[in-house]
């Protein structure tokens, strides 16, 4: 089982369990039930479900029957949201390559998605399992078989922001977008005032969103693309981030020469990529 074979998981039960156990920890079972569930009998199937997977999650522990946070996560950290947003997709990705951690296939889903294009093709309960087969070589569906299971593969992809929910024309649409996934690290990949080259960027960029070009889980994913990408060409889904972190003044990217080393392409929604070979992170202006 995995966060998305399981239906009750959904990114909000497991920050809202989390916060509870902040606020009133350690609680046995049954009584973490009544505070999720208060004024109905708990329904005691999905409290352990959802208890399970932010065990699998190591945002709480259950020892001697009682539930509390995990060791250093401080009742502030699952108050913000961001931090808990970011802690949430590092435990996602960070252990995907470990075959005994059930939610292996999860990571693999949101490489697959960031190979999509950055459009609203993808309806948000839809079969993503057709798609994977159009896009992959062989069978591999990385557990989303059915649409419920790529529904809350939506869900997480976009809690951990690495997507974006678009409504068009009457339906709603999953959109590959690691905007806010890439900026949550700019300041460990990109300190203020720092300007680098290109590769030297993304692979720091892979080694903490191994979903992202260059990563672990992402180059096994790519191993199995029908089309695969150009080796110097990022994805649509990077491309847009990049271009989007760019025009709100978060980096500033510049190409040096054509013939350089460093020379990535982005698709910028014209006939033709734009060149890049550096990335800088201007320092704020007072």
């Amino acid at each position: 089982m995995s966060v998305i074979t399981t239906y009750e998981p959904v990114p909000n039960r497991i920050r809202t369990l989390a916060r509870v156990v902040a606020a009133a920890g350690p609680l046995a079972r049954d009584e973490l039930a009544e505070h999720l569930m208060p004024g109905s009998p708990p329904k005691q199937d999905q409290v352990a479900n959802i208890l399970r997977e932010a065990v699998r999650l190591r945002i709480v522990t259950e020892t001697d029957r009682k539930v509390e946070l995990a060791e250093g996560i401080r009742p502030r950290d699952v108050a913000d949201d961001a931090w808990f947003e970011a802690f949430v997709g590092q435990a996602l990705f960070s252990r995907i390559l470990d075959e005994r951690d059930d939610n292996r296939a999860v990571g693999f889903a949101m490489a697959w998605l960031l190979t999509r294009p950055a459009v609203p093709e993808l309806e948000w309960r839809s079969d993503f399992a057709a798609a994977m087969r159009a896009d992959l070589h062989g069978d591999e569906v990385y557990d989303a078989t059915n649409v419920d299971r790529s529904a809350m593969l939506a869900y997480w992809a976009r809690f951990a922001g690495l997507a974006e929910a678009v409504g068009w024309s009457g339906k709603r649409y999953l959109v590959p977008d690691p905007t806010r996934a890439i900026a949550r690290q700019l300041e460990h990949v990109l300190p203020l005032g720092s300007d680098i080259p290109m590769p030297r960027f993304l692979d720091g960029l892979a080694a903490v969103l191994a979903v992202l070009e260059g990563g672990a889980i992402r180059a096994q994913v790519e191993s199995r693309l029908r089309r695969p990408r150009e080796a110097a060409a990022l994805s649509a889904a990077t491309s847009l981030a990049l271009l989007r972190l760019e025009l709100r003044g978060a980096i500033t990217l510049r190409a040096e020469s054509d013939a350089s080393p460093y020379l990535r392409l982005l698709e910028a929604g014209g006939d033709s990529p734009r060149r890049v070979t550096h990335i800088s992170r201007p320092r704020l202006r007072k």
